[in-house]
């Protein structure tokens, strides 16, 4: 009670913003002859608030997408594969909200 008055305050909601540093899945060295159909590089976000997105890079660079595309999950497919697509790949789940980017271990194609 304040000077006999009864105060009532709002619902607040407090939302906590992360972004974890351990990958849920990580890449893996893979070996494919150039010329096949599809490879699929695994990755799954750490977990964060809001989720984060995956994007990739080859040899330090963004990956190409014209043969490429990240899925739901974040695995990197990567259709009718040539010689130029050999390389490191490294995932990067990055946060929409924070200025912060948390890189998997490389994986080799």
């Amino acid at each position: 009670d304040v000077f006999g008055k009864r105060l009532i305050s709002r619902n607040a909601l407090i939302r906590i913003k992360f972004l974890e540093k351990e990958f849920l899945l990580e890449p893996s060295d893979v070996i494919v002859a150039a010329g096949s159909d599809h490879v699929r590089l695994d990755c799954v976000a750490p977990l964060g608030n809001p989720l984060p997105y995956i994007t990739w890079t080859q040899d330090g660079d963004l990956v190409d997408s014209s043969n490429t595309f990240v899925d739901p999950l974040g695995g990197l497919n990567i259709l009718n594969t040539k010689v130029s697509d050999s390389g490191i790949y490294i995932c990067i789940a990055n946060s929409f909200e924070l200025d912060t980017k948390v890189a998997s271990r490389p994986a080799t194609l």
